[in-house]
């Protein structure tokens, strides 16, 4: 008996690996767009896609990012798990930035995750490197275009 529950579970991890890492090469990518600066993006619209994000990544290009895409505007909240590098995150909403969050550090080995937690709803969130904000002189108000390979 005992080794039929093992087995389960060992079967069921195994399919929920094999779930998430499909996940991540399954992503649209598009372009997206924010006053004239280009940002090619991946798009993380599915629950598993979601759930992986940018975890376990080494590196983000200069100019690229993963967009979230949610059904409806609520507020977010993002776990940095197993993040390698720094971020910053911009809320979007109906096409503009609703609020933008600078500089989430990534955990260091031993601390427990970052968590973000939205003040505004927002039915997109878009994840960047670390200075790409300012960088680019990203602010609240500013619209987004989105398009689609």
């Amino acid at each position: 008996m005992i080794k039929f529950v093992i087995f389960i579970v060992l079967l069921l991890l195994g399919g929920g690996l094999y779930y998430l890492h499909a996940a991540r090469e399954q992503l649209a990518v598009a372009t997206l767009t924010i006053k004239n600066k280009e940002i090619q993006i991946e798009i993380a619209d599915s629950l598993a896609a979601q759930a992986l994000g940018l975890s376990g990544r080494q590196s983000l290009c200069a100019d690229c990012g993963m967009l979230f895409i949610y059904d409806r505007p609520k507020f977010q909240r993002f776990t940095m798990r197993d993040m390698n590098f720094p971020l910053d995150m911009i809320f979007i909403d109906k096409g503009k930035i609703v609020e933008i969050r600078e500089a989430i550090p990534n955990p260091k080995s031993g601390e427990s995750s970052v968590i973000i937690q939205s003040a505004n709803q927002a039915d997109a969130v878009l994840e960047v490197n670390d200075g790409f904000v300012w960088k680019n002189k990203i602010k609240v108000g500013d619209m987004v275009v989105l398009r689609k390979k």
